[in-house]
């Protein structure tokens, strides 16, 4: 029986790898949220708001399988934890993903799309990837 740490240790993937590993993830995630939000709001013709907030959502369930077992391979018995902190991150993106577009399209009066790249992208980059580094997949030693 190995203790927690123990297990968490025996898992751990070099750091360059897990950097592109979430990377990758983070495009397939992008690719699913936008992949949604597409169909959405283009041919469901839902509000691009209510499009964008579902699509993210999608995103963000894809992003977490990916990155516990594959980016990040932290698949160690805090799961419940994990799964709560990621909630919380996510939680986060989700609010200023949908936010930032609105902000995006309703003040500069920006296209809803190029408004969704510009904020996807910023909040994917400033915010989504520290919190997942450092807090929701960190290491335990």
């Amino acid at each position: 029986f190995m203790s927690n740490e123990s297990a968490h240790k025996n898992q751990q993937i070099a750091f360059f790898t897990s950097l592109w590993r979430s990377q990758a993830t983070a495009i397939m995630a992008t690719a699913a949220d936008f992949s949604v939000y597409f169909v959405l709001f283009h041919f469901i013709s839902t509000y691009y708001v209510t499009a964008s907030g579902i699509g993210a959502f999608c995103g963000a369930i894809l992003s977490f399988f990916l990155s516990r077992h594959w980016a990040f391979k932290s698949t160690d018995d805090r799961v419940r934890n994990q799964m709560i902190r990621y909630s919380c991150a996510s939680g986060l993106s989700l609010f200023l993903n949908v936010y930032g577009i609105y902000f995006v399209v309703e003040t500069f009066g920006i296209e809803e799309t190029i408004a969704k790249v510009l904020t996807s992208i910023s909040i994917g980059l400033f915010i989504n990837f520290p919190i997942f580094r450092c807090w929701v997949f960190r290491d335990r030693e």
